[in-house]
């Protein structure tokens, strides 16, 4: 007589209590392996978090009004400086993300001097001075007026920048005169000291126009961590009557300067630097490839498993049923 047994017996044969995975076991066991090696491969994809500085406190909020005007006093300056503080205010507000627009209003009659003793009505004055070691209003020696070319930044009031003032160097017989500069190299200064005046510090990022270096620097451009800066600072609010996100301007390649080091933000009430999260981070072509090449690696190993082991088929065995 035949016996139906529900439940395995210790007197099974052993061909009858290891039973082989069926497929539906191995798709569970693939899919298992699949994951960890996606999240290996995603795990192992270089990411970079840049951390722009601003000037003053850590509430630091710009200037109030989104169009701020710049002057300048022609006088002593080098020849095209009016040309060169043009292209500086043409790259910061090439930052589409950006709500600010500068704009370059004309000639002014403030001088050197009256920048030295923050002695200014316009929203941004700049000028010219042939005794940069006096004028200079944090001060310079010797050594100093040898190695800065400009210096820039802004008056506060509260956490908001009501005004601003770049001066330039053309002491004569000092090495960091702007004359002896290049006109890219004139521009890069310019650009680098309106960075200030707008509210930004010295970033991190080597590649950044207002890195504290810009030796080696060989054309006018922005980095994606100064305009990230910018942005923190001026965004943009298009639902609250900005105009549309447009494209930015392409910087035209220029030569190597190097010069040292210039100095940091400025203004009386400082509170020293603050260092403020970027919001963004970049993704470089590099960690693309990197994040690309290993999920294809996943997708040949699963097409090859499902070719070579899934296909397989395994008979499984008599079960439950002895005579």
């Amino acid at each position: 007589m035949g016996v139906f047994r529900t439940q395995r017996s210790r007197h099974e044969p052993a061909q009858l209590r290891k039973r082989p995975p069926g497929p539906a076991l191995k798709k569970i066991a693939l899919g298992r392996i699949l994951n960890l090696t996606t999240l290996a491969a995603l795990l192992s994809v270089p990411t970079q978090t840049i951390a722009f500085s601003l000037g003053g406190s850590s509430d630091l909020k710009g200037f109030p009004q989104k169009q701020v005007a710049v002057f300048l006093n022609p006088s002593l300056c080098p020849p095209g400086t009016e040309q060169d503080l043009q292209a500086a205010i043409d790259l910061w507000n090439s930052v589409p993300s950006s709500s600010l627009e500068l704009t370059y209003s004309g000639l002014t009659s403030t001088t050197a001097a009256d920048l030295g003793g923050l002695n200014l009505t316009e929203p941004v004055a700049v000028a010219c001075s042939s005794d940069f070691g006096t004028d200079n209003p944090l001060g310079c020696d010797p050594a100093c007026v040898d190695a800065v070319s400009a210096v820039g930044g802004s008056l506060l009031d509260g956490v908001r920048l009501s005004r601003g003032l770049i001066l330039v160097n053309v002491t004569p017989g000092a090495t960091a005169n702007m004359n002896n500069l290049a006109t890219t190299q004139r521009r890069i200064v310019l650009a680098h000291e309106l960075g200030h005046v707008l509210g930004l510090g010295h970033s991190g990022e080597p590649s950044a126009l207002m890195f504290y270096s810009i030796a080696g620097k060989q054309r006018l451009a922005l980095h994606q961590d100064d305009m990230d800066g910018l942005t923190y600072l001026y965004p943009r609010n298009e639902l609250g009557g900005d105009a549309l996100m447009a494209c930015g301007r392409v910087a035209a390649p220029g030569s190597l300067y190097s010069p040292p080091p210039p100095p940091g933000l400025w203004n009386p009430k400082r509170g020293g630097t603050a260092k403020a999260s970027s919001p963004s981070s970049q993704t470089p072509w590099g960690g693309v490839v990197a994040l690309l090449l290993p999920l294809l690696l996943v997708l040949s190993l699963r097409i090859w498993l499902s070719q070579n082991w899934l296909s397989q088929s395994h008979e499984t065995p008599p079960y439950g049923d002895s005579l």
